[in-house]
């Protein structure tokens, strides 16, 4: 895998996993399929396409050795993160904005009104469908 490969990969990789989210708040936001199965077998299917292509490409992914500087960031230890793993302090930025946009953001108080408080969804004006889909958008990731 050369270079240029690496940078495709990356540059393709985002949409279609915005794809993969979209359709799956779809079928569970507004056709209403149960989450749960809707969710497994859609991973089932992305997982036997997964399979067909790890099957024809498995020598290439193999013997690629990309030097791409933001992936050796990401394993190693530096100065600038205190000595904790990179991945950490990314999954506690997740957490404090994911806590600051549920409680004190208005598309947090659309999710927290969806079922709590079916007055305070009409006084918002909001779509529980759209919200509902949204939801599982944003969270399939």
């Amino acid at each position: 895998m050369s270079t240029a490969s690496a940078t495709y990969l990356f540059i393709l990789t985002p949409p279609f996993d915005r794809l993969r989210r979209d359709v799956n708040g779809l079928l569970i936001g507004y056709l209403r399929l149960r989450a749960f199965i809707t969710t497994l077998i859609t991973l089932i299917i992305y997982r036997s396409a997964y399979d067909l292509l790890l099957f024809d490409y498995s020598n290439k992914i193999a013997a690629a050795f990309p030097d791409i500087p933001s992936l050796e960031f990401s394993g190693r230890r530096r100065d600038l993160d205190f000595g904790v793993p990179s991945v950490v302090l990314v999954y506690v930025a997740v957490a404090i904005f994911g806590h600051i946009f549920l409680t004190r953001l208005r598309p947090g108080w659309h999710v927290t009104a969806d079922r709590r408080l079916p007055p305070l969804g009409l006084q918002l004006r909001h779509s529980g469908r759209r919200t509902i889909a949204l939801c599982y958008t944003e969270a399939a990731s």
